[in-house]
């Protein structure tokens, strides 16, 4: 079984983004970042785009409706408003069940337009949310999971009760697959732009957690995703693919391309006889 996991930023270059992922020809596809009819992408839908690219099941889930603000218009981060933003999967393979799983967001973080950076640049209405697809593979079951946590005001004990919030609703005892792009950059930015160690400490502490639960990260510490931080050029692993012992991985690839601004990754399974 071969997987993909990709922080798709938005869909600003939709078409290539679909051309490669076609050519991945890949049994599971886990997206972040989807735009869907939202000024800054040009009101593209692009999960259907990318539904009617690859030709297979998809669930696609909601995390923000984008406002729109003054102030969206002067930074580029956030870009215009308007339309939805959100997570998807994509399959070849007999889903069996699926699952939304809202996770905590930070006590003092308000995505409401009422508060300084990043909320006030980029006001939307939702929260962080986790997709739990269940699939069959082979005659198993197999829980494909696919999320973007926080990156605002979180630091890992917020993350931590995000990861919770998803482990606690996952059968640890049957094959799991993980992916994410868990944004763990810490709580404080200008440390985090400054401090390589500082990004270090937190990608080591989501690792042992993974192990903690049962998961082998596919991916060593310094294979790293995502190479700008705000303005730096500060590199650091955002993005995670992860199986429970349940399988035997192949291959693994950590793909760099122009169309995003995360890397992809790329795995293939085997999974093992009972």
């Amino acid at each position: 079984m071969k997987i993909i996991f990709w922080n798709v930023q938005r869909g600003y270059h939709a078409p290539e983004i679909c051309r490669i992922l076609k050519q991945e020809d890949a049994d599971v596809y886990l997206l972040t970042e989807i735009d869907r009819g939202v000024k800054r992408t040009k009101k593209i839908d692009f999960f259907d785009i990318i539904t009617q690219c690859l030709k297979v099941k998809s669930h696609f889930e909601t995390e923000f409706i984008e406002k729109e603000s003054f102030f969206r218009h002067i930074i580029r981060t956030g870009g215009p408003g308007g339309g939805v933003h959100g997570n998807a999967v994509f399959t070849k393979l007999p889903i069996k069940s699926y699952q939304k799983v809202l996770l905590p967001s930070s006590e003092t973080l308000r995505w409401d337009g009422t508060t300084i950076v990043p909320e006030l640049f980029e006001p939307r209405a939702g929260q962080r949310i986790a997709q739990i697809v269940t699939v069959s593979l082979n005659g198993s079951a197999v829980q494909l999971v696919n999320t973007h946590l926080e990156c605002w005001r979180m630091g890992w004990p917020g993350r931590k009760k995000q990861l919770d919030t998803i482990f606690n609703v996952l059968d640890l005892q049957k094959p799991i697959i993980f992916a994410g792009d868990l944004n763990n950059i810490g709580n404080n930015p200008i440390k985090a732009i400054l401090t390589a160690k500082y990004i270090e400490e937190e990608t080591q502490q989501v690792q042992d957690y993974l192990f903690e639960k049962g998961l082998q990260s596919c991916f060593p510490q310094d294979s790293y995703t995502h190479f700008g931080l705000w303005f730096f050029r500060r590199k650091s692993k955002l993005d995670w693919l992860a199986v429970s012992r349940h399988f035997h991985v192949s291959s693994q690839k950590n793909i760099r391309t122009p169309w995003s601004d995360h890397n992809y990754l790329t795995i293939e399974v085997r999974l093992e006889k009972k």
